[in-house]
């Protein structure tokens, strides 16, 4: 199962969605495929579902073979915990989707860890469908504890609390 997610802001993304749709229509998508979307979506090809909640999502994703998605940080950080193979397309300014390029350097920079595979012209997901068959994310280590040992250390030796 391939999982698209657009995001449940009040930014559209209509150029995700349409190139998605294009390639189960000429079918170079034949797997079934699960769109989140808060926006209308009338297509008999996908199962369109609205603004799913944390658990549920996370059972789609554990469930995918492919996720397929905005920027959005929970989304491809449980992802990468799963070692889902993860296209990202980012917001971009010249299609009015977002207001800066800011999410093409996240972007950029996860592509180069080799977590994911990149997408910036929506109209070459054909060709990045062919190589996401070959493609082997990287493993994804969460820096969570170390951030949190760190901080307890500096706490307790830089900082006197009265008692």
């Amino acid at each position: 199962m391939i999982l698209v997610i657009l995001g449940d802001t009040n930014q559209p993304f209509p150029r995700l969605m349409k190139s998605v749709l294009k390639q189960v229509d000429v079918g170079k998508i034949i797997d079934e495929v699960i769109l989140e979307t808060s926006r209308d979506c009338l297509s008999r090809q996908v199962k369109v579902v609205d603004s799913l909640t944390k658990e549920k999502r996370e059972q789609l994703i554990t469930q995918a073979h492919l996720i397929i998605t905005y920027v959005g940080a929970d989304i491809i950080r449980s992802g990468l915990r799963q070692r889902k193979k993860i296209i990202v397309i980012p917001r971009l300014k010249n299609y009015e989707e977002t207001l800066n390029n800011n999410e093409r350097l996240l972007v950029n920079v996860l592509a180069k860890k080799g977590f994911i595979l990149p997408l910036d012209n929506a109209d070459e997901l054909d060709q990045l469908l062919l190589r996401v068959r070959r493609f082997k994310p990287a493993k994804y280590k969460s820096r969570k504890q170390r951030l949190i040992k760190i901080l307890t250390n500096y706490i307790d030796h830089n900082l006197k609390i009265n008692k």
